[in-house]
């Protein structure tokens, strides 16, 4: 865990067979503690999350692709669209409108992998 006056980082990883997950949560300071609210949010992330490594040999420390439930990738979308659509707002409001506001591509999903089986 690191500390400031104004924020907490915890560090919180899991090593797996030929995998390893490292989980870095920031919040406001006093709420990373071990027991506190980030943790245990952070904590419930990876009980939630499941690693599918796959059979195909990778270099040692290749990311894994991340996978989005549908519903949090719809959300992700969703989120974008809506900042996109202020932005625009408040340009229009200040004068200063783009003819054609640059588009992010949203968030890709990558097709959902099996359960390991162990």
């Amino acid at each position: 865990m690191a500390s400031t006056d104004k924020a907490d980082i915890r560090f919180i990883g899991v090593d797996g067979p030929r995998w390893m997950i490292r989980l870095v949560a920031a919040g406001p300071a006093g709420k990373a503690s071990h027991d506190g609210e980030l943790s245990v949010m952070a904590r419930d992330v990876l009980r939630g999350t499941i690693v599918d490594r796959g059979d195909s040999p990778l270099p040692v420390r290749t990311p894994l692709p991340i996978t989005l439930p549908k519903a949090l990738h719809e959300q992700l979308i969703a989120m974008q669209q809506q900042q996109q659509a202020a932005a625009a707002r408040k340009a229009a409001q200040s004068g200063d409108v783009q003819q054609d506001p640059p588009q992010q591509d949203p968030p890709q999903q990558n097709p959902p992998q099996p359960p390991i089986q162990q």
